[in-house]
């Protein structure tokens, strides 16, 4: 028997499941097999719309805050933009995706030179000069 193309091709980042394939989310098979949709096929909100918002939130705060503190404040602005799957658990560690994500976005902008390193454990998350610059200019609408 002679191989053929699979139905299931490579698609863009962003575009949604194709209906065809048989364990797409909106096919219903992937869930009664058992089968889990892959990452790159759901909906997450991007990490530099996250940065964006953890800046606004930082320059809300004073510029400065504890993590748990930080994602408390963006959970009660963003929560309601977030997507179904930004709050579903890490397989790797159990934490809320979009946290997690917003925590790698974080040390993103450390390299970026908007927030602060950690010097020791415990520490906030800070803006530098760099990030309050940033937040002045997502607060104007320059930033966005």
């Amino acid at each position: 028997m002679p191989l053929t193309a699979s139905p299931c091709r490579p698609r863009p980042a962003g575009s949604s499941a194709s209906p065809e394939h048989p364990n797409s989310p909106s096919s219903g098979h992937g869930s009664r097999l058992g089968l889990r949709p892959k990452i790159a096929d759901m909906q997450l909100t991007p990490h530099e719309v996250l940065g964006r918002w953890l800046l606004m939130t930082l320059g809300e705060m004073g510029g400065a805050g504890s993590k748990q503190a930080v994602l408390r404040r963006m959970r009660e602005r963003y929560g309601s933009q977030l997507t179904e799957t930004d709050h579903l658990p890490q397989p790797s560690n159990g934490e809320v995706k979009w946290e997690n994500r917003t925590a790698w976005q974080r040390n993103r902008l450390v390299k970026a030179g908007l927030l602060k390193p950690y010097q020791e454990h415990g520490d906030p998350w800070a803006l530098t000069e760099a990030g309050w610059a940033a937040h002045r200019d997502l607060v104007s609408g320059q930033g966005q």
